[in-house]
């Protein structure tokens, strides 16, 4: 329950007087109005997930079919909009070509690669794209954990993605080296040839696309964590 009188404790660092943009997009969140509207407008839908989550739980190796045809992730509106700044922080302060759109449409050809790549068997392909530790650490889990029927069917297309978004945004900065993480969640729905309409089942992938922008590196985007679940 969203109470009235939400207060969001918000770090000397962001506050107003530093970050001008954080009127634009924190504050409007936790105004009680705000707050209320999203509550009204989103209570029956997260009703509707949770109910549909204990219904319809899968396993990573289970053949059981999902019946919601409308799968998206609930995000906490006052976390979403700290992401939008911190994301807005590291393209003024540290790459001006920096572009949500673009980061995320590159992120949904980055998952749908690796589940096609999976599907192909075809590791080697996805080197440059993976990290090497989070290769090997996938390649493994694959062949140990996945069934054979998953891994066979995983590949999906873009046209498949129902919804993608950044769940954190992270910089650390060690001396003069610089890097940045993004968290992002992907929701795939997958529909059945025979009933294009009711997905046979619905994928959520968590990534994390790594960045170094350290002087004298160039600053490729690595998939350093990937997680599949039903």
């Amino acid at each position: 329950m969203i109470r009235p009188n939400l207060f969001l404790k918000i770090p000397q660092t962001l506050s107003s007087k530093t970050n001008p943009l954080l009127n634009a997009f924190v504050l409007p969140l936790i105004n009680h109005e705000s707050v209320s509207k999203y509550h009204t407008l989103n209570s029956k839908k997260c009703a509707n997930l949770l109910a549909s989550k204990s219904a319809n739980t899968l396993q990573i190796n289970s053949s059981r079919q999902v019946q919601s045809d409308s799968p998206y992730y609930l995000m906490n509106p006052v976390k979403w909009a700290l992401n939008e700044l911190k994301f807005l922080q590291v393209k003024e302060k540290w790459d001006k070509s920096l572009d949500r759109k673009e980061f995320l449409t590159g992120s949904t050809l980055a998952i749908v690669t690796i589940l096609q790549e999976i599907q192909a068997n075809n590791f080697q392909g996805l080197k440059g794209l993976l990290s090497k530790n989070e290769l090997n650490r996938l390649n493994k889990e694959v062949e140990t954990v996945w069934s054979d029927e998953l891994r066979r069917n995983v590949g999906i297309s873009s046209d498949d993605v129902n919804h993608i978004m950044m769940k954190d945004v992270r910089t650390q900065e060690i001396v003069h080296n610089k890097y940045l993480d993004i968290d992002v969640v992907c929701v795939a729905r997958v529909p059945r040839p025979e009933h294009q309409a009711v997905p046979s089942h619905v994928y959520l992938v968590q990534a994390t696309f790594s960045r170094d922008y350290s002087e004298g590196r160039l600053p490729d985007w690595l998939v350093a964590r990937f997680n599949l679940s039903l």
